[in-house]
């Protein structure tokens, strides 16, 4: 080996070690000083391109990537890459044409296909989406989240080819039992077993050891809250988004899981102004109180107090009328570090307020994201009414959570059911807590 390739190649290897520690400032610096020596290399081309994308910089990361290419035609993880940058850049049509490349070099690149997959589900071709997420499940059938990828999309999306593949059969089945929901009449304990009893033989033929890790069934719209973008600032700097001081919601506390089920029922039914977005959950944060709820998202306290009457009859109708329903503002992180932003007791006028200093520290975050971006460029469905694989799939959840906490009412459903790894990763470490939680409520 002669000096020169030498040197290139401990030096590349210092880049990488860098890189793996997540030095991605100090791997630009140390790049922009190898090229000046050896600028034909697309690997460290690659590499800073990789180090810009976890800073944030795509629009710097893509010339990178490109020269990448340029030096080597053959590159198929720069093609992915790049398109990776032009998908966070909402340039979803153009990454779908670098991605292609990608696949045209090496049929079988498990991680274009899934890109290219997230790419046609971002601008609204589901059904591209969904094929593209087949050919994968044949070439890598164990690729990471690429089953529950497949479980997420059929939950606003009604494919073409209902025979498609195993989930979208299984989903297919599912979808035809229907559950004779009348909102003015309560909820039957026994119709509500039985109904998950029937889902339960058709998805165990063929499920019986599938883990899903979710625990929450939502009811979108096409409205995206952003929240990853408010968690970010106040991570950061400790401070609540503008955003979150509008940001109210129907919080319903439930007895059993059970009455979760049955307040499934009222949420997929619900009809709301501006079709407001609901999920019912088991409550896996250490930070949260109470063990099964459901959730209704409102902008402004009027709007919640409006929802909250309507919710309050149909509950009374439905469900039984000692369940807990009530307003609160945004997320309860923010109520920790802040204790009067959810005071609710007092007039609307002495609410507290946003503090106008707190913008700055917003911009900051802002200033890194780029005006065009992911969020603000795809395209977003409603939830499909009814159930689907990825509810029932959660409702087993619900019961391991009832089995673990002591909720005996689990029997009922399934007295064999199975705790997944999932749920007892996320329960085993606050398990006593949970326990004395529900004991709250019996």
């Amino acid at each position: 080996m002669s000096e020169n390739i030498k040197i290139k190649k401990e030096r590349i290897n210092d880049l990488i070690t860098l890189f793996k520690k997540g030095l991605f400032e100090e791997v630009l610096f140390k790049a922009d000083e190898f090229n000046k020596e050896f600028n034909d290399i697309p690997f460290t081309y690659n590499l800073i391109g990789m180090s810009q994308v976890k800073i944030n910089e795509f629009k710097d990361s893509i010339s990178n990537f490109k020269k990448a290419i340029q030096l080597d035609k053959t590159y198929v993880e720069a093609y992915n890459n790049l398109a990776t940058s032009l998908i966070n850049l909402g340039e979803f049509s153009k990454a779908i044409e670098e991605l292609k490349k990608a696949i045209q070099l090496k049929k079988d690149y498990s991680n274009a296909y899934n890109n290219l997959a997230s790419a046609y589900s971002d601008m609204g071709d589901y059904e591209n989406a969904l094929n593209t997420f087949d050919i994968l499940l044949k070439i890598d059938p164990n690729y990471p989240n690429l089953k529950s990828n497949i479980i997420k999309l059929l939950t606003f999306y009604n494919p073409k080819n209902k025979n498609l593949n195993e989930f979208t059969v299984i989903n297919e089945r599912l979808k035809k039992i229907k559950f004779n929901y009348k909102k003015d009449i309560e909820l039957n304990d026994n119709d509500i077993i039985n109904f998950y009893k029937q889902c339960n033989k058709i998805v165990s033929r063929k499920f019986q050891k599938l883990e899903y890790n979710l625990s929450q069934i939502w009811r979108r719209n096409t409205y995206d809250l952003n929240c990853s973008r408010h968690f970010d600032i106040f991570r950061n700097f400790d401070v609540i988004p503008e955003f979150c001081f509008e940001c109210f919601k129907i919080q319903v506390e439930l007895n059993s899981v059970i009455d979760l089920f049955k307040l499934f029922f009222v949420f997929d039914n619900l009809k709301l102004d501006n079709n407001r977005t609901r999920k019912c959950l088991v409550e896996m944060r250490n930070i949260g109180n109470g063990c099964y709820k459901g959730l209704i998202y409102c902008r402004g306290f009027d709007e919640a107090l409006s929802i909250k009457n309507l919710i309050n009859k149909v509950i009374n109708n439905n469900l039984d009328k000692k369940i807990k329903i009530n307003v609160k503002r945004g997320c309860t992180e923010f109520s920790i570090k802040y204790p009067d932003y959810n005071n609710l007791n007092k007039s609307p006028k002495d609410f507290m307020k946003y503090d106008k200093n707190w913008k700055m520290k917003e911009n900051i975050i802002d200033s890194k994201i780029p005006t065009k971006n992911r969020i603000n460029q795809r395209i977003l469905n409603n939830t499909l009414k009814g159930i689907t694989l990825n509810d029932f799939l959660i409702m087993k959840n619900w019961l391991m959570y009832a089995k673990m906490i002591g909720d005996e009412k689990y029997k009922e459903f399934d007295d064999k059911i199975v705790i997944s790894e999932y749920m007892e990763n996320n329960i085993s470490n606050q398990l006593k807590f949970r326990i004395n939680e529900y004991k709250k409520f019996i």
